[in-house]
């Protein structure tokens, strides 16, 4: 049996980690999988053998190079050790790791680059990822659009691109489903609740929803919304939730271990994000019946809810898509409670406020969000990643 590498910073709480969770189970009927990871964080079930490289991330400027460095020379000592038949990474730093370190590696993309990599190390990322891309032996591009876009902006030959989305165990999703919620939250959850899920970070734009949630609740006063995640901007989006009135009906519920119990009892799903790759949080929710209202941001949601579009187009207005609603991006600036919400907001708020009034096209998108979740199960995908233990 072949072996297959994968470098990783961690198995900890993200959409990406998720997805090779999911991947190594299904990977592992064909292949021996070694993970590898910056350090031993782990929220999720994997198959194969787990290394730590005892290098973790830091968020200290200086820190970054030289850490980077130190474990780029643990990865080539590892690789000289396991002698893998393939490798594969998974963040903007392993990425880079596996094009110096390893020989014709597939590099596994999860953002769109040219919208997702901000501030200095964003510039740096996206010049080397300019430069060494194309050295991979194979770019998988979890969509359409950013396969296009490293195409275009990033000099990977079409010949080196793949695109391969991001699995939902549909089994597993509804079996989780149907386990019950602490009853200190059933409460919430016998009003019409709107959710969300995602790091509580500026990539999520969770701000812009709270805001239109405060409208939505002008018009639906018994409406509650409910925000599974943990980041760093947790305290101050419960501190706007607080000032604009909120403080009762916005909850703030963390990290779920199981997050489909909760979004299987939800009304309506919303994703603010100002950037994406292939949004999990989407499909998970769609696995679990949830109707969606999403922002057009890229990348994803469109490939998701109105996948006969162009991939790169994003609307000015409500559109409905086959799948479910897409929004204008919000603008991604923070407001203070007292400021007056702006056009995308109302926009939001509206279509929040029109799902929710209408049952007959919530029963309706909530049978197309089973259908279309359809597409994503992890035994539909697996099959597509065949090569790796075929070549």
């Amino acid at each position: 049996m072949k072996k297959l590498l994968i470098l990783m910073p961690a198995l900890s709480r993200g959409g990406g980690e998720r997805v090779i969770s999911e991947l190594s189970r299904g990977f592992s009927e064909y292949i021996d999988i070694v993970i590898a990871v910056f350090e031993r964080k782990r929220s999720y079930s994997y198959a194969g053998r787990i290394i730590d490289l005892q290098v973790p991330l830091s968020s200290r400027f200086l820190d970054r190079a030289f850490l980077f460095f130190k474990r780029l020379a643990r990865l080539r000592g590892l690789l000289a050790q396991e002698k893998p038949d393939v490798v594969m990474s998974l963040g903007a730093s392993a990425n880079l790791m596996s094009i110096f370190a390893a020989k014709n590696p597939i590099v596994r993309v999860d953002m769109f680059i040219s919208a997702g990599r901000k501030g200095f190390f964003g510039l740096v990322f996206r010049l080397l990822a300019k430069l060494l891309f194309r050295r991979a032996g194979l770019v998988v591009a979890v969509s359409r659009a950013i396969a296009q876009d490293l195409e275009k902006h990033y000099r990977v030959p079409r010949t080196k691109l793949q695109t391969i989305y991001n699995p939902v165990d549909m089994t597993a999703a509804r079996e989780k489903a149907e386990e019950g919620i602490p009853e200190e939250y059933r409460e919430a959850f016998s009003h019409p609740v709107v959710i969300t899920m995602g790091r509580l970070t500026k990539q999520k734009g969770q701000w812009h929803l709270i805001r239109a949630f405060s409208a939505v609740k002008s018009h639906i006063p018994d409406a509650e919304l409910v925000i599974l995640g943990e980041g760093e901007l947790q305290e101050k989006l419960e501190h706007l939730a607080k000032d604009l009135g909120l403080g009762g009906s916005a909850h703030f519920l963390g990290w779920q271990e199981n997050p489909f119990a909760y979004l299987a009892r939800a009304r309506l799903f919303v994703l603010s994000s100002l950037w994406e790759g292939l949004p999990d949080v989407l499909l998970e929710a769609m696995a679990c019946g949830l109707p969606i209202v999403s922002t057009d941001c890229r990348s994803g949601p469109r490939e998701i809810l109105a996948p006969v579009t162009e991939p790169l187009f994003q609307t000015k207005n409500v559109e409905q898509g086959k799948y479910g609603i897409l929004l204008p991006v919000c603008d991604g600036r923070w407001r203070e409670h007292s400021e007056s919400l702006t056009a995308e907001e109302y926009v939001m708020a509206d279509a929040i406020v029109g799902l929710l009034r209408d049952e007959a096209a919530l029963a309706e998108f909530k049978e197309k969000s089973a259908r279309r979740a359809a597409d994503f199960d992890i035994t539909t995908i697996v099959p597509q990643w065949s090569f790796l233990w075929k070549q």
